[in-house]
């Protein structure tokens, strides 16, 4: 933790809090604040290392807020974080706070924070666990860029597919940060409504294709929709491209002409106008 507040104000604001001790400093939730001494500072930069193996009660909350409030930051490892990011991660409670300033991952896990006020409504889902690939069907764990089983955010159909492709918002599989790409909407599984309450996750949403609902009822529809499995289906004659339910129905009636299934796999079916073959 660093600030731009002069040490004799700091050692006032520490004496307050813990008084009759010195370096380190004991405030409640058995926090302990000492200078910071592993190299030479500024005349006018003071660090302090705080330890919160409990998490963060109200003395150390007020602290780390007036230190914030004098243009200072803090860090865990390589990631900094400021007043705004602290904000958020007090709303989660004292022990999951000091957890969340402590994540490498910060900006990923600091959007599953609420902010106490609903922003809008989504639909989330789960990257398959296992999904079938090539014409030899192998079997493979998630996809390239997430890890079976995340939690991702799904947009609405935007490219006029009908849905086979859509955006989607997650944890990236290596460096669990948040990105945006489009898969193939028979990699997801268990879709449903979700509210949106951190103000950053619904600025990543915002800036994405048809990502956001204006009502629950609306993130539902499409959740329910997502959920119905589809594949996409050839029809010979007459010549047509349409959608199936999963499995694929044995027959169709397609412009008054029944087609029979010919032959169906783990993306797409097909349909011919001459009937199968029966057992002799």
């Amino acid at each position: 933790m660093s600030t731009d507040l002069a040490w004799p104000a700091v050692v006032e604001l520490l004496d307050a809090l813990s008084p009759g001790r010195r370096e380190p400093w004991r405030l409640d939730g058995r926090v302990e604040v000492d200078r910071f001494r592993r190299w030479r500072l500024g005349p006018d930069e003071v660090k302090l290392d705080v330890q919160a193996p409990e998490g963060v009660g109200e003395q150390a909350i007020g602290l780390l807020r007036t230190l914030l409030e004098h243009g200072g930051s803090g860090s865990a490892g390589l990631r900094r974080w400021t007043l705004p990011v602290f904000e958020q991660a007090v709303r989660a409670g004292g022990q999951r706070c000091a957890e969340l300033l402590a994540e490498p991952a910060l900006d990923t896990a600091i959007d599953a924070v609420p902010s106490g006020e609903l922003l809008g409504w989504g639909v989330v889902a789960n990257v398959v666990r296992e999904r079938l690939h090539g014409e030899d069907l192998e079997v493979r764990s998630g996809l390239k860029q997430f890890t079976g089983g995340t939690k991702v955010w799904v947009s609405r159909p935007w490219s006029g597919d009908g849905g086979e492709r859509l955006w989607v918002v997650g944890p990236a599989r290596r460096t669990r940060r948040p990105v945006r790409v489009i898969v193939p909407r028979i990699h997801l599984e268990h879709p449903r409504a979700r509210a949106v309450y951190s103000p950053a996750l619904l600025r990543r949403l915002d800036g994405m294709t048809r990502m956001l609902h204006d009502t629950l009822g609306s993130s539902q529809r499409w959740a329910e929709a997502l959920a119905t499995r589809v594949l996409e289906a050839e029809v010979d004659s007459p010549r047509r491209w349409l959608r199936v339910s999963d499995p694929p129905p044995m027959e169709l009636d397609v412009d008054g002409t029944t087609v029979h299934l010919a032959h169906f796999n783990h993306r797409r079916a097909r349909y011919s106008a001459l009937e199968p073959p029966t057992e002799p």
